[in-house]
């Protein structure tokens, strides 16, 4: 699975906002397979917005979900409170290509 993620920061960009936007990246990554507990690889892809963004930059995570514990479940359901990914009740999934 791939999760994208766009984040614009209203006011000045902190310092470190590279290291928030990727934990945050990584947050969603593990949420996602959560929520999918038959994906064995999540790809997170972030960037910055283009619209409100003049300098473009993009981060990249690879989470290995083959063995995954019940820690790594409570800790991305417990990190999820601060940003609520995936919780839309109206969300569903959608297969756009099968390579099987």
């Amino acid at each position: 699975m791939y999760v994208f993620l766009q984040v614009r920061f209203h006011e000045h960009k902190p310092d470190n906002w590279r290291e928030l936007r990727l934990s945050m990246l990584e947050v969603a990554c593990g949420v996602a397979r959560n929520r999918f507990p038959n994906l064995k690889t999540v790809i997170g892809i972030a960037m910055d917005p283009l619209m409100y963004s003049r300098v473009l930059s993009e981060d990249f995570l690879r989470l290995d979900c083959d063995q995954w514990s019940e820690e790594q479940r409570e800790y991305y359901d417990t990190e999820n409170k601060k940003f609520n990914f995936l919780t839309n009740p109206q969300m569903q999934a959608q297969r756009i290509f099968d390579f099987n």
